[in-house]
This record gives C-alpha cells, structure tokens and sequence, in this order.
C-alpha cells in the first residue's frame, strides 16, 4: 500500500506512474465543504441522551419509546408484521425487551418500549440495516418523542425475559 499526495500541478506525474507500472491507482480526494457538512449532520442523528429518556407510551423512567412505520405512503403496519420484523431484524436480547406495541391511529405504524441503554443501539442497528438492505428495508424506525395518537383497542403483549 502506498500513500500519494497531489494536486492538479503533479497529477501528471501520477499518470505517468501508473502506466510506467501497469496499474491504476484508486485515486481519492479531498472531501468538499458539503461533503463534510453532510458527514457530520449523518453522524448527529439525534444527540439523544438516552440515559434521561423515558417512555412517552407509558412514562416508565429508563426506557425510550420507538416509533416504527411503512416507508410506502398508505401502507399498514399493525402490530403483529411489526413484531415479526423485530423477530427478523433484531437479536432476541433487544426483541425481548417489548413489552408493548401500540398501533397508530391511521394505521400506518406502531411505538414500543425498549430500555433506555438499548435505544441508541437500535437506531444504530436500523440505519445500518437500510444502508445496507436498503431495497429490502421497507419500514423507517426513529425515537418516538411525542405519542402520536394512537388506536383505541390495540396493544399486543409479548411475554419477553425483559432482564436489564
């Protein structure tokens, strides 16, 4: 491996260096102002302190309501193909720690309650997972702050380990 600084003064030289040798080399540049200003909103996704949240579904004090919805406009997410997607995306360490998913009023998503500690972790985990399976990842996951209104009958439990 082999560092190369230059500029558009001695790029030439490069050039000649790599048809001397036979090879291109990966060329990569420095990053614009945009570049780094869109870098650094990416990394400051919510600056949460997750330690001092507490549930807006049910007040409980050391854990983080999550809101979970369909990417598509219109499509319906209830709380059973929700707790199948936590099922398919998420280790059962975290699954275990819903209690309780509540669907939204317009039936487009649900929030839960995982511990507090966990939250960051989760959102991680989901960005990642879209970044990665972007075309596969059809649902959008964030910190609930705020409870939406929710459906009058719903609540599904799930009788989880629940350990901290």
């Amino acid at each position: 491996m082999c560092i190369t600084l230059f500029n558009s003064g001695n790029e030439e030289f490069l050039t000649k260096a790599e048809d001397l040798a036979g090879i291109e080399i990966d060329k990569v540049y420095v990053p614009t102002e945009d570049d780094v200003i869109q870098a650094r909103e990416k990394n400051q996704t919510s600056k949460v302190d997750f330690s001092q949240t507490k549930s807006a579904l049910t007040g409980e004090e050391s854990r983080a309501t999550i809101k979970m919805t369909m990417e598509e406009e219109g499509k319906e997410l209830d709380e059973t193909s929700a707790f199948a997607l936590l099922v398919q995306y998420w280790a059962p360490r975290v699954v275990d720690q819903v209690k309780t998913i509540r669907t939204l009023k317009d039936k487009t998503g649900v929030v839960f309650d995982i511990f507090a500690k966990s939250a960051e972790g989760f959102i991680d985990s989901y960005e990642n997972l879209k970044e990665k399976n972007a075309s596969r990842v059809d649902f959008v996951v964030d910190l609930c702050r705020a409870l939406p209104p929710l459906e009058a009958d719903s609540g599904v439990v799930h009788e989880g380990t629940f350990n901290e």
